[in-house]
């Protein structure tokens, strides 16, 4: 929000927050495993990520 503009793109908004793991994610998106498990050790780290 920091030009008043709202983009949705996660490609381009994370080019500024520099998230590694978001290109992975969408990768999985694209390729139809968005309905795929995470792995026992992708897990915790995506719930920190989400618990702050």
């Amino acid at each position: 929000m920091q030009t008043g503009v709202v983009d949705v793109n996660l490609v381009t908004l994370n080019e500024q927050a520099n998230l590694t793991y978001i290109n992975d994610l969408i990768a999985q998106k694209l390729s139809g495993l968005e309905q795929g498990t995470l792995t026992s050790a992708d897990r915790p780290f995506h719930e920190s990520e989400y618990n702050g």
